[in-house]
């Protein structure tokens, strides 16, 4: 699910998909810190903590100054294959 907006976060939403799945990887393409990531994870926990069998799974950019070239900016950007790889480490699939 993407969310479409930020103020308010739909959290509703999500935690729906935490009941459905019991697991949640919460995905940005900003730093996994000082973002809605961190406000996102931290009401998973908050209010779906007994529906999680495994942590909240957050994938972010590197931590590297950000990039002004397209070339450079597009090799920070998180992959599918980056989330998958952090699902399954985290999940064990």
């Amino acid at each position: 699910m993407e969310l479409r907006s930020l103020r308010p976060v739909h959290i509703g939403t999500v935690l729906e998909s935490v009941a459905k799945t019991s697991r949640i990887p919460v995905l940005d393409e900003n730093l996994n810190t000082g973002g809605i990531v961190p406000e996102v994870t931290a009401r998973i926990q908050q209010y779906a903590l007994d529906d999680l069998d495994g942590p909240v799974v957050r994938v972010g950019a590197e931590y590297a100054p950000h990039p002004c070239s397209r070339e450079l900016e597009q090799a920070m950007i998180q992959t599918a294959d980056d989330v998958l790889a952090a699902v399954e480490a985290a999940y064990g699939l």
